[in-house]
């Protein structure tokens, strides 16, 4: 079990359960197996990167069962657990 996010092994590719088993508080988020610790406070180009995509995809799911969020929290979309 990891407790503290300096624990993990960045060299190493890890799994979705992998990351469900992690225990700290650090903000990190798993991309292809590799994991990175999230910055606190985006800069002003991920703001406003994550603002455009964030309209095209609300422009996207109007008139539909589907909702958006701006939020972050835990999103996987696709793969297995562990492979």
């Amino acid at each position: 079990m990891v407790a503290k996010f300096e624990q993990l092994d960045l060299s190493h590719r890890y799994c979705y359960a992998d990351y469900l088993t992690r225990t700290f508080s650090d903000r990190v988020e798993l991309f292809k197996g590799w994991v990175k610790k999230m910055i606190l406070a985006p800069n002003r180009s991920h703001q406003r990167i994550s603002w455009n995509f964030l309209a095209e995809i609300s422009n996207y799911l109007k008139n539909t069962k589907c909702t958006d969020y701006t939020a972050p929290f835990d999103v996987r979309l696709i793969g297995k657990i562990c492979q």
